[in-house]
């Protein structure tokens, strides 16, 4: 079973998931987010669209990786989901990396148990009083060591994980900060399989990425579009031969409506077609269509998967 913004969805036949994306954000920090600067339908018209292509490449499914203080708005998602019928996930957790400025202030006073227990409340009783339930637990930390506050970001995810059973997924892209975000799960004694390594596309230490497979977490490859496709193509298939297919999750971090911005940053959109349009050519010369296949549809199954 997964978790939709329209609720729990146990049909496997889900098409094409994409993990790793967004759907509205606010980046001008936390103090910003309860306000909602926008019209419901302005953010439609706008998205809408770059929705539709995709849903017609044949993605039913994505994860919107937007938690809250960063811009998530549960009643947007919902919308576009009716409208569109695909199926969205949307995340609770908090965004730590960017210089801490997406951490509201009253967090600093709270303990993990504290902070997770608001999360775990979001998954009892959904979202804002909305009933939507999150479908993933949503951190971020900044590179290097992690600092006291990722710390407690990343311990709370843990603490949710037992009490929900959803899956965390951290921003990381450096080596360091991942294989302590590794550590700390494992103290906590979550499955590796329950946590995806977003950006792991950049760290640039390889060995540390197949580090990460060999322990069982997925390794998502989600800059797709922004670093070139050959780079992508040969990563993957170094990671096929290593023996982790099954570890690969495949997005592009696109999008967003980007609140404070003028219509929404429009112009800068990045739509959500860089995978199916630019890579899935090159991988299908280089690999069985199989393989390609079950790193599309069953990979993703399995990571967001709620046990």
């Amino acid at each position: 079973m997964i978790m939709t913004v329209r609720g729990s969805v146990e049909d496997s036949n889900l098409e094409k998931i994409l993990t790793h994306e967004h759907i509205v954000i606010d980046f001008r920090g936390a103090e910003y987010t309860p306000n909602n600067d926008y019209e419901m339908s302005n953010v439609i018209d706008i998205v809408y669209p770059f929705l539709k292509e995709i849903k017609d490449l044949g993605y039913k499914c994505l994860v919107d990786c937007t938690p809250q203080f960063f811009g998530r708005d549960a009643l947007i998602l919902k919308k576009l989901s009716e409208l569109l019928d695909i199926h969205i996930l949307i995340s609770t957790g908090c965004f730590a990396a960017g210089n801490d400025k997406h951490i509201p202030s009253f967090f600093y006073d709270k303990d993990e148990r504290e902070i997770a227990r608001i999360w775990i409340e979001e998954w009892n009783r959904g979202i804002g009083g909305t009933g939507i339930k999150p479908g993933i637990i949503k951190v971020a930390v900044d590179k290097g060591p992690l600092s006291e506050i990722d710390n407690k970001i990343v311990s709370a995810a843990c603490i949710t994980y037992h009490e929900t059973g959803l899956t965390i997924m951290c921003h990381t892209g450096e080596k360091e900060c991942a294989m302590q975000v590794l550590e700390t799960i494992k103290k906590y004694k979550v499955p590796a399989s329950k946590l995806i390594v977003a950006h792991a596309d950049s760290i640039e230490d390889k060995n540390t990425i197949f580090k990460l497979a060999d322990e069982g977490c997925y390794v998502e490859y989600d800059w797709i579009g922004i670093k070139p496709i050959g780079y992508h193509v040969q990563l993957i298939e170094e990671t096929i031969e290593k023996g982790f297919t099954a570890q690969i999750l495949l997005s592009q971090d696109a999008g967003q409506y980007s609140v404070g911005e003028k219509d929404g940053g429009k112009e800068k959109f990045r739509p959500y077609t860089y995978v199916e349009k630019q890579l899935i050519p090159k991988l299908i010369k280089e690999l069985d269509i199989k393989i390609i296949d079950e790193i599309q549809r069953v990979n993703p199954l399995y990571a967001l998967s709620i046990q």
